[in-house]
């Protein structure tokens, strides 16, 4: 009997650890966050503030909102003349929680867009020809919009510098070799 006893505690303290230890009772949101709680079909988003939670019925997300900003990794792209690297930064903020927490990878798509906007923009120009205020300028409206649509503000959009990796050689000296190859007998 007494081992019974002690056996039933034992399950039951188990189970109290691995069911209710791991649940959160109470949640603190700082300044700087936002709390989405979900209660089945039901969503409440919660500023500053301690609030109590119902285990096993409420799930807890916390959206930061402070402002971030990332320098991307560079971009390589080929112009009329030139194989170049272009280094960017790229920050932005949540301006509506409820659209931000339902696109959490709005960001991952935004550096995609600017890449892809990026090589639209300087792939059929020349080097000397880039007007590096216009290319940000352009990229910069697109992304303010994609950022709007996803309850995202755009804060920062800016062309660091571009490296020449290589450049390509003039036609001049491509048609010269030419020549003297179809000279040869």
């Amino acid at each position: 009997m007494l081992w019974g006893m002690i056996f039933i505690y034992l399950l039951l303290f188990l189970l109290y650890l691995k069911f209710v230890k791991n649940q959160q009772f109470i949640l603190q949101v700082n300044d700087n966050e936002k709390a989405i709680i979900e209660r089945g079909r039901k969503m409440k988003i919660c500023g500053r503030g301690v609030y109590i939670l119902i285990p096993f019925l409420d799930k807890v997300s916390k959206l930061d909102l402070t402002p971030k900003f990332y320098d991307l990794p560079r971009i390589i792209i080929k112009t009329k003349d030139a194989k170049i690297g272009i280094d960017t930064t790229f920050g932005f903020k949540i301006k509506d929680v409820n659209k931000a927490y339902k696109n959490p990878n709005w960001q991952i798509a935004a550096v995609e867009k600017a890449k892809s906007l990026l090589v639209e923009n300087l792939s059929n120009v020349k080097f000397s020809e880039i007007d590096v205020k216009e290319v940000e300028n352009n990229i910069r409206d697109v992304l303010e919009k994609m950022a709007d649509e996803h309850g995202y503000e755009l804060l920062k959009f800016k062309v660091l510098g571009f490296v020449v990796l290589e450049k390509s050689k003039s036609k001049s000296l491509e048609q010269k070799k030419q020549k003297k190859v179809s000279k040869i007998p």
